[in-house]
């Protein structure tokens, strides 16, 4: 009887993490507060794991901590950690992630990512290994694969599409695929200090995904975010605040049956300031 709390948690944390997350995903910052949408004109480490670009300024390096709590369940706490940086026509990064207890059900993700920009343009790739523990004494379960992205930039219109999951990989002989997923991120320069920012998923077997987003600067300190995604449907906000070259980022947001989720974020950038790749200011 003393295991029955613990697999009901167990069968809990599976229900919610299987019906709308995916294998290999590698959360940022802001996302959860901009429904799930990125800000390409100034990547954060994260995004730069995720969806990688050449966006960052020549010989500048990102380091980046994030601490999520999802549906105000302490048992599926997630913690990230990602670091990137860039040298000349080359950006390289990696995140390393962890969702939930080792006792009961964890899945544990590291991804490599990298990137060649040329002009406005340019095209990566990504590597992604993931490793999911029960507890409770059952063997551990693993697996790999591999992603490819493009980029580029016209006018005041920034995007990037994002393939991962090419090897359609799978835990085990017996356990279901991970189908190929394609993401466009896109990102519209609005007039003086905002950016609109969008997001289109497309995945087997699933319902296609969609999200939102607009961020505001408001002062050289501060800046506020907000965005609405479906499948599932979320609403969510959130604010940046800089102090020199540190940011503290918070972001969150709602689902209308398993509630809020809170996501607080540390990061700092080091290196040359300024030369970002198209010649666009770094903030």
């Amino acid at each position: 009887m003393t295991r029955l709390p613990h697999i009901l948690l167990l069968i809990l944390m599976l229900f919610i993490l299987c019906s709308n997350v995916s294998s290999f995903d590698f959360t940022t910052g802001r996302s959860d507060g901009m429904g799930g949408t990125v800000l390409l004109s100034d990547p954060s480490a994260s995004v730069l794991v995720s969806a990688p670009s050449g966006w960052l300024p020549d010989k500048e390096l990102r380091v980046e901590m994030t601490g999520t709590r999802h549906f105000d369940i302490s048992a599926l706490d997630q913690v990230n950690v990602s670091i990137a940086y860039r040298h000349g026509k080359v950006s390289g990064a990696l995140g390393m992630s962890q969702i939930g207890q080792r006792d009961y059900y964890a899945e544990r993700t590291l991804k490599l990512a990298f990137a060649y920009q040329k002009s406005e343009y340019g095209i990566g790739g990504t590597f992604s290994s993931e490793i999911v523990s029960f507890g409770l004494g059952y063997e551990a379960l693993n697996a790999s694969t591999v992603g490819i992205n493009a980029f580029g930039k016209y006018k005041i219109i920034k995007g990037a599409l994002v393939i991962d999951n090419l090897t359609s990989p799978s835990l085990n002989e017996g356990s279901p695929e991970v189908s190929p997923k394609m993401s466009l991120f896109t990102e519209i320069q609005g007039k003086e200090s905002f950016v609109i920012t969008a997001r289109l998923t497309v995945e087997d077997r699933e319902k296609p995904q969609f999200g939102i987003g607009q961020r505001l600067i408001v002062s050289e300190y501060g800046a506020l975010f907000w965005g609405l995604s479906s499948e599932p449907t979320k609403y969510g906000f959130g604010f940046d605040g800089y102090y020199k070259d540190a940011r503290l980022t918070y972001a969150t947001s709602y689902h209308p049956s398993l509630g809020f989720s809170y996501t607080v974020t540390l990061a700092y950038q080091l290196g040359k300031k300024g030369v970002v790749a198209d010649d666009e200011p770094s903030r």
